[in-house]
């Protein structure tokens, strides 16, 4: 078996996700937790996907709860990245060896604008070579185009890459695809369950000694 690239999903894989931020935005504006989330999903992917922005999203919020948003909104993305996400250490550890031994390290997330430039400007995507994000390709996993474009752009064959993800059904397609795939998720499973489950794949083992 050969693996010549590792792909990330980024919430609950590599970023450690608290899901407190729409019970926070919820007790801001008043509303109950459950009807603003019902809003937020029929316009969440239009904002993953690059359709409409932030300013466009909370309007939206807005009209369909019946209610003003305040103008601060703007900023309510980018400070759900700054509340609700971290880099969980031990991944970025693990990425960082397999890159220094010559292992191909990529991102493949369902994520906002807003979200992937915070990111960006605060190191979390330092050790990718390649970042392919729903916001830019204009279409979120499972959907198997952006499995092709991912791909396309880390350009090696699909049995030579292995994706992690916390999302069996995320996982079923890149399956289908020819891929490798480790089911994860950081608040359940243990570093060294994904030490083991890339070593079983092919992954040597040196990538872990960084």
């Amino acid at each position: 078996m050969s693996v010549k690239v590792v792909i990330f999903d980024w919430g609950d894989v590599y970023l450690d996700w608290k899901h407190k931020f729409w019970e926070i935005i919820a007790e801001r504006l008043n509303v109950k937790i459950d009807l603003l989330e019902k809003e937020v999903q029929k316009y969440w992917k239009l904002l993953g996907i690059g359709i409409i922005q932030d300013t466009e999203f909370w309007k939206k919020i807005g009209e369909g709860l019946k209610i003003k948003i305040p103008e601060e909104s703007e900023k309510w993305i980018e400070e759900r990245f700054d509340k609700d996400f971290s880099v969980n250490k031990d991944v970025e550890f693990i990425a960082k060896g397999l890159k220094n031994h010559g292992y191909k390290i990529a991102l493949l997330s369902n994520t906002e604008k807003t979200s992937l430039d915070y990111g960006k400007r605060h190191g979390w995507t330092k050790y990718f070579d390649v970042v392919i994000a729903s916001c830019d390709v204009g279409v979120m996993k499972p959907d198997l185009r952006i499995y092709k474009i991912a791909l396309q752009k880390i350009r090696e064959k699909p049995e030579d890459c292995v994706f992690i993800d916390d999302k069996k059904a995320f996982l079923e397609t890149a399956k289908r695809l020819g891929m490798k795939t480790v089911f994860f998720d950081n608040h359940k499973h243990k570093i060294s369950y994904l030490k083991q489950e890339l070593i079983k794949l092919g992954v040597k083992k040196e990538a872990f000694n960084n």
